[in-house]
């Protein structure tokens, strides 16, 4: 860890243990959303989720995600200091681990999730295709990187650049990888880390502590569909959901983040509101479409420091 590393951590851990960070984040009087993903039991433990909440809980008001957008299209405006859980994926570790703390300590918090994942028992394309390579030795990688012609044989390079393609070359880049990975076989820990909600796992969740909203049907990257495409994987999602959960869906989350303004007016169509991955808090003014949220951390001390810096660790 490089020196200007140590210090800021060094000076995240001063503040969070002397309540500076708490403090100023309640002076400021802002209205945020929390954006967790996987809370796998062993890179985050879920001790340190039920710590974090704690701490949420004695310093901040959390509440449903609903009551702040009901409030913005009502009074162009929201309470200080609320605070709403955002939890991305649909993951099957969402249910195991984040599920029972919630309900424990009855925190509302919302989930989104993808339906087409469930139903075929699919994890997110992104994370299978890195499992995969990374199962690979080197040499033939970098072989499979060169069928794809992929501009790069490091993962995550190969990642980034299918994510930027059209749909159906990235699913055939995806059938490309796992014919080459045939004999990959995900071990216990990655099963608990990437396996998606089961049909019966989400129908069973008290809607008082969780609202379920949608992340699209298959988890594409937005920009890249064509009009009907994106159609599907934005209307069919909602329609999807409700059927299987006897209740409305009226909240969406973009895949990635990634939006332009096709996406942006299809998703208007379709739901009251949307979260982006965009760093900031939530205000008068706001487009009820483009959310900005705040990234979790694992330390809580980062955690903190963010909710008073609005997204960023910088000192």
């Amino acid at each position: 860890m490089s020196l200007q590393n140590r210090i800021r951590r060094a000076v995240h851990w001063l503040y969070y243990q002397s309540g500076v960070s708490a403090y100023r984040a309640k002076r400021q009087g802002f209205t945020r959303v929390i954006k967790f993903h996987g809370v796998d039991g062993h890179d985050y433990p879920s001790e340190i989720l039920e710590a974090q909440l704690r701490y949420l809980s004695k310093h901040f008001t959390i509440v449903p995600l609903a009551a702040i957008i009901k409030q913005l299209r009502e009074q162009n405006r929201s309470s200080s200091n609320d605070i709403a859980l955002t939890f991305d994926d649909g993951l099957r570790n969402h249910y195991t681990n984040v599920y029972p703390i919630l309900k424990r300590l009855n925190i509302p918090a919302i989930f989104y999730v993808c339906p087409g994942l469930i139903e075929n028992r699919q994890w997110l394309w992104n994370q299978e295709v890195r499992e995969r390579l990374q199962a690979l030795l080197p040499e033939r990688r970098a072989g499979v990187c060169r069928e794809l012609r992929a501009p790069a044989h490091d993962v995550e390079q190969v990642v980034a650049w299918m994510k930027k393609l059209p749909l159906q070359s990235r699913k055939s880049a995806e059938d490309a990888i796992r014919a080459a990975t045939a004999e990959f076989n995900p071990d216990a820990r990655q099963l608990e880390r990437y396996a998606i909600m089961s049909w019966k796992e989400l129908c069973s969740i008290d809607p008082s502590i969780v609202m379920i909203g949608s992340h699209t049907v298959t988890h594409p990257i937005l920009t890249t569909l064509s009009a009907d495409d994106l159609s599907y994987e934005i209307g069919e999602s909602r329609k999807w959901l409700e059927e299987k959960l006897k209740r409305p869906v009226e909240h969406f989350c973009y895949p990635n983040g990634v939006f332009d303004a096709a996406v942006l007016a299809s998703v208007r169509k379709s739901y009251s509101s949307a979260v982006s991955s965009v760093m900031g808090k939530v205000g008068g003014g706001d487009d009820l479409h483009r959310l900005k949220r705040i990234n979790t951390a694992r330390q809580l001390p980062l955690l903190a420091w963010r909710l008073h810096r609005l997204g960023t660790d910088a000192l």
